[in-house]
């Protein structure tokens, strides 16, 4: 047995861990992205346009990050196949 596949879920685990990681970054950019050419308008003003701006850019990223989310698993199913689902099975 090889050194990659003795214990694979550590493998595992960090390459999904990295790759998320990534996603969230560019999640937060594509976001950043929005409110500065204008996609994503946070009114200024009063303090009830200032308290609308922070669920509406939160809910901005986070339909950023799950919209890479399908990125993510397709990783970790290609990662699962070339480690072999069965030794990932019988950890």
């Amino acid at each position: 047995m090889s050194g990659e596949l003795q214990n694979p879920w550590p493998a595992t685990h960090a390459s999904v861990d990295v790759i998320a990681g990534q996603c969230g970054f560019l999640a937060i950019l594509k976001t950043i992205h929005h409110v500065r050419g204008g996609g994503l308008v946070l009114n200024p003003g009063g303090w009830k346009y200032q308290a609308r701006a922070l669920p509406k850019s939160l809910w901005s990223l986070l339909h950023n990050n799950l919209s890479d989310a399908p990125v993510i698993l397709i990783t970790a199913i290609m990662l699962a196949d070339y480690l072999g689902f069965a030794e990932l099975a019988d950890m």
